[in-house]
C-alpha cells in the first residue's frame, strides 16, 4: 500500500555522492525550507556538481549501507 511520508529537511546532514564510481562524503546544508542545498566537502568547500540532471533520495538516519563490490553500494532503508 503506498505511504506519504511528509519530511521537512533543513538543517546540516549527511550526503554521500557518487560520480565516476566514487564515492564522496560530503555535508548538505539547508537553513529553511524554501532555500536551495548547498553540498559542501571535507575541505568546507561548496561541491561542484557536474551539467546536466541530478537526482538525489532522501534516507532516515538509521539506513545502514554497504559496498558490494569496487563501486557498487547498498541502502537498506529506515527510518528516521
Amino acid at each position: 500500500k503506498p505511504e506519504i511520508v511528509d519530511i521537512v529537511v533543513s538543517g546540516p546532514g549527511k550526503a554521500y555522492l557518487f560520480r565516476y564510481g566514487e564515492m564522496f562524503e560530503l555535508t548538505w546544508y539547508r537553513n529553511a525550507i524554501d532555500q536551495l542545498f548547498t553540498l559542501v566537502g571535507p575541505d568546507g568547500e561548496p561541491f561542484p556538481l557536474k551539467p546536466g540532471n541530478t537526482w538525489f533520495e532522501v534516507v532516515g538516519s538509521s539506513t545502514q549501507m554497504k559496498q558490494e563490490g569496487d563501486s557498487s553500494w547498498r541502502f537498506m532503508f529506515s527510518i528516521p
